[in-house]
């Protein structure tokens, strides 16, 4: 089954608030749950949902989250900075300490 991935960011905020009950009943829903098989969904979908979108046309997600990036990601940003990758960890990341892949 196929579905239709809204980047739009301003339909994204007008879902959300559409959905806030819904969104928070299911956070419940989650709370007790086994949680490190909710742990391998959520990175299975991230993975899934991260392939279907260019970065690079929005950015809202570094924005908003913190978000993961690569070695490759990093060592791009580290040269739009003009330092090394080794600084840029160093100056802006932090280290995830539940990164599980």
């Amino acid at each position: 089954m196929n579905y239709y991935l809204e980047t739009n960011l301003l339909k994204i905020k007008q879902l959300a608030s559409i959905r806030e009950d819904e969104n928070i009943r299911f956070r419940i829903f989650l709370k007790g749950k086994d949680d490190d098989r909710i742990d391998r969904i959520v990175h299975r979908l991230h993975k899934e949902i991260t392939e279907q979108i260019d970065c690079t046309l929005c950015g809202n997600c570094c924005i908003e989250l913190q978000t993961g990036l690569h070695q490759e990601d990093i060592e791009v940003l580290a040269d739009l900075e003009n330092i090394t990758s080794e600084q840029y960890k160093e100056d802006y990341c932090e280290k995830d300490e539940f990164q599980t892949s």
